[in-house]
């Protein structure tokens, strides 16, 4: 059977370091703190129509009243139109989300909790005015410095420093997300469209099944043994260490706050660690397996009450099966 074009393109992410100035890091925190009410305000209306009326908000509405809340609040005029519009669509995926039963209800954000923006649209399809044909015209300019460094020109914020680690095809960006880790680091998460035979280029007519564990972390059909790096384990006694530390400083007082710091630094860098190690497994198994199965397990049954809860969570299981394209 044959596929068509949109079957065969897949959606990867690519996350780089960002270096943003003084002054870009205050908007962008104050963007944040915007974007905070804004997804609390829209969270508290849809419950209180449904409360006091029965009545569901959707998310054409409250886009709608765009408009009418910034006349209210001028704070949302600081931020670029479709972030806003991108905010209230993540209110709207969690509650659809709660009624497909794959959540619990929503809840209010904590402030530490919101922290990243989207950029929906990169580029934009425009009439040419001389030709009437269709162009694209980008929406976020990316300049590149030098090997190593780029910029990103972000409409309503100004330049941000990436270190650009890898060549990405800037014309097939789709969405941008700039995210701030609990350490204070800030990264950008650029999503490129990738066609299939781009991913399996390197891929052989070849199949194989995949064991999950926790000695090795996955045993192949063919044999090979990956072993689990235990990466929390690596970094266990230093944790509990700045862990332990932080106990003793007052809550909220500055110290505490640099000590926290500390403390998510620690697990940044297991989650660094975890994450680059599946993602170079999973190109591995992508590069010499034309079709890759996975054992199918009960990831949350598994880590309740169980002595092992610690390595499986440690392991990345659910991370490592959903970097794998399968070609069917």
């Amino acid at each position: 059977m044959s596929k068509t074009k949109e079957e065969t393109r897949f959606l990867l992410t690519y996350k780089f370091r960002a270096y943003p100035s003084i002054l870009l890091e205050y908007r962008m925190e104050n963007w944040l703190y915007i974007l905070f009410n804004l997804y609390n305000h829209a969270l508290e209306e849809r419950k209180r129509a449904w409360k006091e009326e029965k009545k569901t908000i959707t998310y054409s509405h409250q886009q709608n009243s765009l408009p009418k809340l910034k006349k209210q609040d001028p704070t949302l005029k600081l931020v670029l139109s479709q972030v806003l519009q991108d905010c209230l669509r993540r209110v709207d995926n969690a509650f659809q989300k709660f009624f497909r039963k794959e959540a619990k209800y929503p809840k209010k954000k904590k402030l530490y909790k919101y922290n990243s923006f989207t950029f929906p649209q990169v580029w934009m399809k425009q009439k040419d005015k001389l030709t009437g044909n269709l162009k694209l015209t980008e929406v976020i300019k990316l300049e590149r410095k030098n090997g190593r460094f780029a910029y990103l020109h972000l409409p309503k914020l100004g330049e941000l420093k990436i270190r650009l680690h890898r060549q990405i095809e800037w014309t097939k960006a789709k969405t941008i997300t700039v995210k701030k880790e609990p350490s204070g680091k800030w990264y950008v998460c650029i999503t490129v469209e990738v066609e299939l035979e781009q991913i399996l280029r390197e891929a052989q007519e070849k199949a194989v099944g995949i064991d999950l564990g926790v000695k090795s972390l996955a045993t192949t059909s063919e044999g090979e043994f990956i072993e689990h790096p235990k990466f929390l384990q690596k970094l266990e006694k230093r944790l509990k260490r700045e862990q332990k530390k932080l106990s003793r400083k007052e809550k909220y007082s500055n110290n505490w706050e640099r000590q926290k710091k500390r403390v998510a630094k620690v697990h940044e860098k297991i989650r660094n660690a975890r994450r680059d190690f599946l993602h170079k497994l999973s190109r591995h198994l992508v590069n010499n397996y034309d079709c890759i199965s996975f054992e199918k397990l009960n990831i949350r049954g598994l880590v309740q009450n169980s002595s092992l809860a610690k390595l499986i969570l440690d392991a990345g299981w659910g991370r490592l099966s959903p970097l794998l394209p399968t070609r069917l």
